[in-house]
């Protein structure tokens, strides 16, 4: 059964009852601000790539991390950027809708047919004369009595201040405040296909601190925010909200059985699984005995690290398993949602594929990224960038990237370097069979 823009609606059986499959991509691309995107120098445009590697997977719902500015007017100009270059590669979206800034930076939220997956804003309850854009934390609305309700969909497809922040909201959480510099986002959907008490799909969207212990911290404060306490393998059996769905009058109590952590984890689930131990453990003590869908690389390393007799393709050129969605159901589900088939999208094959047009784009490297292969260690331990070293390096880059001919040879290092100059994340990519 088509949908009525032309996209499939994926349905199918599981068990004897219908689901709903809906594909989730989550990209962290790092640095996407004002220079990746054109806004301060057009001539250092990566928009049409990123979408690019987006249309690739045609998501459902795609999650931005890491929208690189404080600025709300920015954030929306970026998106909109991004919005008309999907549109543009014939891979489009109804909906984008916005965080408010999360202390560091923004994240986006992207629905393709917003009939498959309804997207929910934060629509209640009013504080001060205004709709509250924090659950839990100091001075933050109760998750109970937060009200979500369809959103309308602007005209110009951008939505700002949709879905809120999130933070711990147990009353005996300590510590009580997210222990971080950026706040994490709620993303609340509706899935009309999915089986019967599947309907309902959280989305926290995070950001990890960049420092293991604090990033561990964090991740352990997760057992603070009642929404996933609740879903314990030893909690409530779920929680209520208030929801209005497409056709009801007002949000009424709904019961939620499933809910996804998805983001950049700055944890290495590959190099020390251990980190996600409490994640993927859950008993009376503790735990919320989810489900970690990805244990690959998706982090990629930095030229100096490079060594060409080892460093031949994705897996060896990805270093650190930081990306990741954390699937959590409660026991009481009926039919519980299942993650599967995921996998990280290959940036560096699309890069020796050719499929991105760098255009000047390659020459702004060294402003986009100076942890890039432009420096060097000085006697006193300090990094030192040189533009003259850089200029010298990249002159072959430059050509096999962006000024040779489709016979240009794409060497493991041009490959790397031209993937760092989308995002030094790839994509990943999961189905959720709901």
């Amino acid at each position: 059964m088509a949908a009525a823009n032309g996209w499939y609606l994926r349905i199918f059986l599981y068990g004897w009852q219908m689901a709903a499959q809906v594909d989730l991509l989550v990209w962290n691309i790092q640095n996407f601000g004002q220079l990746k995107s054109g806004l301060k120098d057009s001539k250092c445009n990566l928009t049409q790539a990123i979408a690019q590697v987006i249309s690739a997977s045609e998501p459902d719902i795609f999650c931005l991390v890491e929208l690189n500015t404080t600025s709300e007017s920015r954030a929306y100009k970026i998106c909109d950027a991004l919005m008309e270059a999907l549109a543009a590669e014939k891979s489009p979206f109804d909906i984008c809708l916005l965080s408010p800034n999360t202390g560091k930076e923004f994240y986006a939220f992207f629905v393709r047919d917003t009939t498959f997956v309804v997207p929910l804003e934060m629509s209640g309850p009013a504080v001060g004369g205004s709709v509250s854009m924090e659950i839990g934390g100091p001075g933050g609305v109760a998750i109970t009595a937060a009200e979500f309700s369809p959103v309308s969909t602007p005209m110009n497809g951008i939505a700002l201040n949709a879905f809120p922040l999130i933070y711990p909201d147990k009353p005996a959480a300590s510590p009580t405040t997210w222990p971080g510099t950026r706040g994490s986002a709620l993303g609340m959907f509706y899935v009309p296909g999915a089986g019967p008490g599947n309907e309902l799909l959280p989305i926290m969207l995070v950001h990890l601190a960049a420092k293991r212990s604090a990033a561990l911290k964090q991740l352990e404060t997760i057992e603070d925010f009642s929404l996933f306490y609740s879903l314990r393998p030893h909690g409530a059996g779920g929680l209520s909200m208030m929801v209005q769905l497409p056709g009801q009058p007002a949000p009424v109590a709904t019961q939620i059985y499933q809910a996804v952590i998805a983001g950049d984890f700055n944890l290495d689930a590959k190099k020390n699984p251990g980190d996600y131990d409490w994640v993927t453990t859950g008993g009376a003590s503790g735990g919320l005995g989810a489900q970690l869908l990805f244990d690959e690389p998706t982090h990629l390393m930095t030229f100096p690290r490079f060594a060409r007799s080892t460093r031949r393709d994705r897996r060896d050129l990805a270093i650190n398993a930081y990306d990741n969605v954390i699937l959590q159901t409660s026991p009481a589900a009926s039919s519980p949602a299942q993650g599967q088939n995921q996998r990280v999208d290959d940036i560096m094959k699309m890069v020796k594929n050719r499929q991105f047009n760098y255009g000047t784009s390659i020459d702004y490297y060294n402003k986009l990224d100076k942890r890039g292969f432009a420096s060097f260690w000085d006697k006193k331990g300090k990094r030192v960038f040189s533009s003259k070293e850089y200029r010298v390096f990249t002159k072959n880059f430059a050509v096999q990237l962006g000024r040779g001919d489709r016979t240009t040879f794409v060497t493991p290092e041009a490959s790397l370097v031209g993937a760092r100059l989308i995002s030094d994340h790839e994509p990943v990519f999961v189905e959720l069979h709901l």
